[in-house]
């Protein structure tokens, strides 16, 4: 079985490009510009999908 950290929840999209405006669970945001892959969870699995690019507001 593997585990996973989880470091927040989608909670909109935005634009058209794929972008999603999350609600980080992280004390630090810095995180996700040190990271190149996540695992989203969907109904049955894990999908790993690449971050392109972070914004932090």
């Amino acid at each position: 079985m593997k585990e996973y950290l989880e470091l927040g929840q989608i909670v909109s999209s935005k634009g058209l490009k794929g972008e999603v405006k999350l609600n980080s669970f992280a004390e630090d945001n810095s995180v996700f510009e040190k990271i190149s892959n996540v695992f989203l969870k969907g109904k049955k699995e894990m999908l790993e999908k690449q971050i392109e690019k972070v914004r932090l507001s």
